[in-house]
């Protein structure tokens, strides 16, 4: 009798003491990516508060997988940090939910994750990066500002998260009410930082309805173009209660470029003289990224981006095209410094 007694006491230690039952998967549906870690497909289980496990079957989780939380009752999910990234809809109409951490920020590749939440008031983002959002057109649209932006974070070395809001009209209005009314959760809960152009019909009260949607601690600033000029910011730091967090210079850097005659009109400008080329995005982008993280521009590898400037930078072989880029982005480090 005591022999068994001693047994089972043993077996229970071992339960209570190693683990054994607390399988870290058991209220989630799983897979293994070809990588050997895991994505979890679905959560099953039945309790309102959730943390995802950092690890299943000694597996690293690294993914969340589309709608994994979909029209579940959880009131509040924590993401770990070893997740890289989630899904669209991954946390689809959950009514009940209101706060959700996610302890990797650079795992929200998508402006869709969270949509109807209705009830979302806190998404805690953690980790290394920025989540940026740019509101406006022509300079997003057709200058690729964005895309140069996020690839110059990259050969750089910060990581970022680019959104954008481009909406459906011209006006700034239309924009900040896209963004307000139709735009994710995701967009109001998670930004970082606010890249808005133009601004020239924009109202104080408009951006303080803007910020109270946002997270706490988000900065606004103004995207530099010939729209939003330094002369506008200026009027904005001198007459607003709370004003803009910063200005982004690459509409002056421009104009630099085309009265120091190092750039030729046209090759910032589409031929109607309003809409922005690449390299005008890729300049705008340079400053931006100046301007934000206060580290240096040079040594951008223009070949590295996403979007061809090739036909764009007035030379006729490449070590000119390259000394013009390192021209343009020296134009804009020093202009960019001598600003703060």
């Amino acid at each position: 009798m005591r022999r068994w007694l001693w047994g089972f006491s043993f077996i229970l230690m071992c339960f209570l003491f190693s683990g054994c039952g607390q399988d870290p998967g058991r209220n989630f549906t799983w897979r293994e990516k070809s990588d050997g870690t895991v994505c979890i497909d679905s959560y099953i289980g039945d309790e309102v508060q959730v943390d995802v496990p950092e690890s299943i079957g000694g597996k690293a989780v690294t993914e969340i997988g589309s709608g994994a939380f979909r029209n579940k009752p959880l009131r509040t999910i924590t993401i770990p940090p070893t997740v890289e990234l989630i899904q669209s809809y991954a946390f689809f109409n959950l009514e009940a939910c209101t706060e959700i951490t996610v302890g990797n920020k650079m795992a929200l590749q998508t402006d869709d994750i969270f949509q109807q939440c209705p009830g979302l008031e806190r998404v805690n983002t953690e980790g290394d990066g920025t989540i940026v959002w740019f509101l406006g057109n022509s300079l997003i649209e057709e200058g690729n500002l964005n895309v140069y932006f996020e690839d110059i974070c990259r050969e750089k070395g910060d990581p970022v998260v680019c959104y954008t809001n481009t909406a459906d009209g011209y006006t700034l209005e239309d924009h900040l009410s896209d963004f307000s009314e139709k735009v994710p959760e995701t967009a109001r809960l998670t930004a970082d930082v606010l890249m808005i152009q133009p601004i020239d019909q924009m109202d104080e009260e408009r951006v303080d309805q803007l910020r109270r949607l946002c997270r706490d601690g988000v900065k606004i600033y103004l995207i530099g173009t010939n729209y939003s000029t330094q002369e506008i910011y200026q009027m904005i730091q001198d007459t607003w209660k709370t004003p803009l967090d910063g200005f982004t210079w690459g509409g002056e850097v421009c104009d630099r470029l085309i009265s120091q005659n190092k750039a030729d009109f046209y090759d910032l400008y589409w031929k109607d003289g309003i809409h922005p080329t690449f390299l005008n995005g890729f300049i705008s982008g340079a400053c931006i990224y100046r301007s934000l993280y206060r580290k240096p521009v040079s040594g951008i590898d223009y070949t590295k981006m996403r979007y061809s400037l090739e036909s764009f930078i007035p030379a006729a072989t490449a070590e000119e095209k390259k000394e013009k880029i390192r021209q343009y982005l020296e134009e804009a480090e020093n202009y960019v410094a001598s600003r703060k």
